[in-house]
């Protein structure tokens, strides 16, 4: 695990426009006593990737840049919903890339060896608009470029561009900019970074979730929703290696593509879905291993504090915690092994395979309706199985349809934009109700296992009570028993 620096989440709009362009006045947007300055910047930048480009295919960019105000040295930039996450660490004395960084990217680029891609030199005019205590509201940036790509042949380009990176002053602000600056002719950009442009990769050369959305096909949909998953796993993938807490947000992302391949599967090639399923299996099962200690914690921390005192017989808070904290801190090692592993390498070139020639069959031509009706299914897949696990004590019936509340909510957000939005939320939000009240009932479950093997081993230690434990036990199995029957107060 490493440490980077700093963080900075950059919110940013990039415009192209031609050599005859002129940045348009905006000295009137200046609030009172505020100033717009002027600076001139020349940034060297060298962008570091594999040799297939394994960064770029991520919309991850890696370089070293001198001549910035704030934004020199190494820097890592990951994409973030609409915005982009940039990881900093100081430039230091040596040429190559600093370990910190190259241990980062590792999953991104599967141990592969990472090289110079390209020097880019920018001529920068920026205007910074600042309050009255200047505190920095928005900063625009004319940039002239010229990149040479590096390689077997190298490609010199140039070209004009504006940024619009917002700070401190409010969305508002940077689009009364952005409009400004295309009435003034300027166009969106057709490339996501400098990098890009130079390689000569164009936004509409990449698959992007926004745009698989827009299509007219049940495939289309299929496609943006597994987008957005496969870019959480990366960028999860990351935030472990960095030691952030990402436990959760990456099973889930894994969850929902094992989700899509139950509920959709009618859509694709049976023998890739089998094999894909089992290699997400086996990643949510390492992550899941990391992230039950860390609930059962928080849980059973709460039920131990509202014991009366004399009730508790011995340390047994302290035992509590320190069990579960060993406990994760084995499987987290066991993970961090799992993330420069082959077969977890294999799991992501997979994940990339069929982004980039999905495994649909003829039935993912389809109207996009489809994704509705298929959502229909595991809605009603759901309520059987509710009603199963109402009228059963089998804990594991009660688990099946917790299973199943998962996968018809994540089943309604991908056919989400095929139906009519607010009834798509409510229904999302409904089930979502259902999962959390039936994942009580597993949290209640999973604790009962925990103290049996706690109070065991208290019963026949010296100088330790197994009773408190005991205690601890029956009131997660009442607890469970509530929850089974508020399920089945609904279902009435």
């Amino acid at each position: 695990m490493v440490r980077v620096a700093e963080r900075y989440l950059e919110r940013e709009v990039k415009l192209d426009v031609d050599d005859a362009f002129r940045v348009p006045d905006l000295d009137d947007l200046a609030p009172p006593g505020g100033v717009l300055d002027t600076v001139q910047l020349t940034l060297d930048s060298t962008y570091f990737d594999t040799a297939p480009r394994d960064l770029l295919a991520a919309d991850v960019t890696l370089r070293c840049r001198s001549g910035g105000l704030t934004d020199t040295g190494w820097q890592l930039k990951l994409p973030s919903g609409d915005a982009r996450t940039e990881m900093r660490l100081p430039r230091g004395e040596g040429a190559g890339v600093p370990k910190e960084l190259r241990d980062l990217t590792a999953g991104l680029r599967r141990g592969r060896g990472l090289r110079q891609l390209a020097r880019i030199r920018t001529e920068r005019s920026v205007y910074r608009l600042s309050d009255a205590n200047g505190r920095l509201l928005v900063e625009v940036a004319d940039d002239r470029v010229s990149a040479t790509t590096l390689g077997d042949t190298a490609i010199i380009s140039t070209w004009r561009e504006i940024e619009v990176e917002l700070a401190d002053g409010g969305a508002g602000l940077n689009r009364t900019i952005v409009k400004r600056l295309r009435e003034a002719g300027a166009q969106p950009s057709t490339s996501s970074s400098k990098l890009a442009r130079a390689v000569g990769q164009l936004v509409a050369d990449r698959p992007s979730p926004a745009a698989a959305a827009q299509g007219c096909t049940v495939g289309d949909l299929v496609l943006a929703y597994l987008l957005e998953q496969r870019q959480g796993l990366l960028t999860g993938d990351v935030d472990l290696r960095d030691g952030s807490d990402a436990i959760h947000p990456t099973r889930v992302a894994t969850r929902r593509w094992r989700s899509t391949l139950r509920t959709f599967g009618a859509l694709f090639e049976a023998e890739r879905v089998s094999a894909l399923d089992g290699e997400l299996a086996w990643y949510a099962a390492v992550l899941g291993a990391v992230r039950d200690p860390d609930v059962l914690r928080t849980h059973l921390r709460g039920v131990i504090a509202e014991l009366p005192d004399h009730v508790v017989l011995g340390p047994v808070a302290n035992r509590v915690e320190q069990h579960l904290i060993s406990e994760r801190e084995h499987h987290r090692r066991t993970l961090l092994r799992a993330l420069n592993g082959r077969r977890y390498y294999a799991l992501l070139d997979a994940l990339d395979s069929w982004i980039a020639d999905p495994p649909f069959t003829a039935a993912a031509g389809e109207p996009r309706a489809r994704a509705g009706k298929l959502a229909a299914g595991a809605q009603k897949k759901l309520d059987r199985q509710l009603r199963v696990a109402a009228s059963h004590d089998d804990v594991e019936h009660v688990h099946r349809a917790r299973k199943a509340a998962k996968r018809a909510r994540y089943a309604f957000e991908l056919a989400a934009p095929a139906l009519a939005t607010k009834a798509a939320k409510r229904r999302i939000a409904k089930i979502k109700v259902i999962q959390d009240t039936l994942g009580e009932f597993q949290d209640s479950v999973v604790a009962t296992e925990t103290l049996l093997r706690m109070g065991i081993r208290a019963g026949t230690s010296p100088n330790e009570n197994g009773f408190s434990y005991g205690l601890l036990y029956a009131l997660e199995q009442q607890r469970a028993e509530a929850v089974r029957r508020r399920v089945l107060d609904k279902l009435r």
